[in-house]
């Protein structure tokens, strides 16, 4: 939900850094129209741009603000994981077959060598 949530707002930064691009060549007297909750609403470039500006600002403060949720997540996972001993599907067996096999032993690690 937090990585969804993640991409959203960066989407949203994205769309910001279009508008603001294009609004800054354009003469600030001119009309824009922007849509609030829903209604569209004319205004002048002028009263736009700095809105859009400060809104741009505040979401990538949230952009931050999740990144440290999502690491914080992670970390929470991998501690879980390892206090319960949980494996992937796949890292149990890998592990197996090197113990196994034993350090000298030819076990595919994913690596091809050729002479």
């Amino acid at each position: 939900m937090l990585a969804n949530k993640y991409g959203e707002l960066e989407m949203d930064v994205a769309e910001h850094n279009a508008v603001i691009d294009t609004l800054t060549n354009v003469d600030g007297d001119r009309k824009c129209f922007r849509s609030i909750g829903g209604v569209l609403v004319e205004r002048t470039v002028n009263d736009v741009l700095p809105n859009l500006e400060n809104n741009k600002v505040q979401i990538t403060g949230l952009l931050k603000n999740l990144e440290a949720q999502i690491k914080a997540k992670g970390e929470e996972l991998i501690k879980f994981k390892e206090e319960h001993n949980i494996k992937m599907r796949g890292e149990r067996e890998n592990t197996a077959e090197r113990e196994e096999a034993g350090p000298n032993s030819k076990v595919s690690s994913g690596i091809l060598v050729t002479k």
